[in-house]
């Protein structure tokens, strides 16, 4: 144990000695929460021109402490440059609250100007399931109390949020409100933000059903949105849940309470994730 507290002192001490002769990210897989990042980001690390970061999710950008940490420190979460040169590797990472951060897109354009983004978008009303199952599984394994279930949280929350959202797209739609598994599935306006910051062409977005589906599929279309050669790896799944199915009366309002965000998405996007369409 000592040993090993040794070794993590010493790694830690010499990635800050090192810190100036470090890359900056390539790419950033920046939500969303329950997308399937942690699949993707572990499926893109497999490549042999990606190294990756000392942890998936660096949380740098949304950090609450993100004024009093420095650029040294986030350098110390990548790899030294002479591991990059001559041939073409890439570094990046995956922090999937980095989406919903209103103040995410100014950070990063900041001091990644030309940075790639891959954003996964779920069907609002399966991620928010799955959000609450996975941290209800948390608190269970914490042996914290129980959680109010799935029904009673997101009937408030489509009751907080109908009252306070305007129907025009302000900053102030970021703010979740203590909405975290409604308010996290309202995309549009979060994708506006980034967009205001970044082209459309350094920005990839996908569906997170394609990757559940054809995950070297849509992993070698992340490698040629990054100029990389094709690659096949293995795919396993990671962090997947089996829940039960929500009630459909429940599943009713959700359709109804997502609809017209999702309408907006798509209009926007130019594309139609068939979220609004309920099946039979």
């Amino acid at each position: 144990m000592r040993i090993s507290l040794l070794r993590q002192n010493a790694s830690q001490i010499y990635r800050r000695t090192t810190s100036s002769l470090r890359r900056l990210p390539d790419f950033l897989v920046i939500g969303v929460v329950k997308g399937g990042t942690t699949s993707l980001y572990k499926y893109l690390i497999q490549h042999p021109q990606i190294i990756s970061s000392l942890k998936k999710e660096v949380h740098y950008f949304n950090h609450e402490n993100y004024k009093s940490r420095n650029v040294g420190w986030y350098r110390t979460h990548f790899p030294l440059k002479n591991f990059i040169a001559p041939s073409r590797i890439l570094t990046g990472e995956a922090s999937p609250s980095y989406f919903h951060n209103p103040e995410g897109p100014d950070r990063v354009h900041a001091l990644l100007p030309d940075t790639k983004l891959v954003l996964l978008l779920r069907n609002p009303i399966d991620r928010a399931y799955s959000h609450y199952s996975m941290n209800r599984k948390n608190r269970r394994k914490r042996g914290l109390e129980e959680p109010p279930s799935f029904a009673e949280i997101v009937r408030r929350e489509m009751a907080i949020l109908r009252e306070k959202r305007p129907p025009t797209p302000t900053v102030d739609h970021l703010n979740p409100l203590g909405c975290c598994y409604v308010s996290s599935g309202i995309y549009v306006y979060s994708l506006q933000n980034w967009l205001q910051q970044f082209d459309l062409e350094n920005v990839l977005i996908l569906h997170s059903q394609d990757l559940f589906d054809t995950p070297e599929k849509v992993t070698n279309q992340v490698y040629r949105f990054l100029n990389l050669p094709q690659y096949s790896g293995t795919y396993d799944v990671f962090n997947a849940g089996s829940y039960a199915k929500i009630d459909l009366t429940l599943q009713e309002e959700l359709f109804e309470f997502f609809k017209p965000y999702n309408e907006r998405l798509f209009e926007y996007c130019g594309r139609d994730f068939g979220w609004n369409k309920q099946s039979s």
